[in-house]
């Protein structure tokens, strides 16, 4: 994910996150409105914002307050014992498409 988005940033405590939950920040300019349309569409399930503002496409209070600007776009993907490392680079594979179309 980072070669096709090279500033994205991955919301952790200093590596101290869950490892089932990873959020991601981008810049809005990568991602609009659509973009989680095309991830459903191709089978991919994704939450936007944090986990205190669900399903919002803007930065949530949390993450502003953290230090994120407003003018960015954050994803959640949650991982369980039954994802595989083919789900994760079919994910990357998405990514890569999306962003050098």
């Amino acid at each position: 994910m980072q070669r096709a988005v090279p500033n994205v940033h991955f919301n952790d405590s200093e590596g101290k996150s869950t490892y089932k939950i990873l959020s991601a920040t981008f810049p809005s300019h990568f991602l609009d409105d659509t973009f989680f349309i095309l991830l459903d569409l191709a089978g991919i399930a994704v939450s936007g914002g944090s986990a205190c503002a669900s399903g919002a496409l803007k930065a949530s209070p949390i993450l502003e307050i953290l230090g994120f600007p407003m003018e960015t776009t954050t994803i959640r993907f949650s991982f369980s014992n039954l994802n595989t490392m083919e789900e994760v680079h079919y994910v990357n594979n998405f990514f890569d498409n999306y962003i050098n179309k």
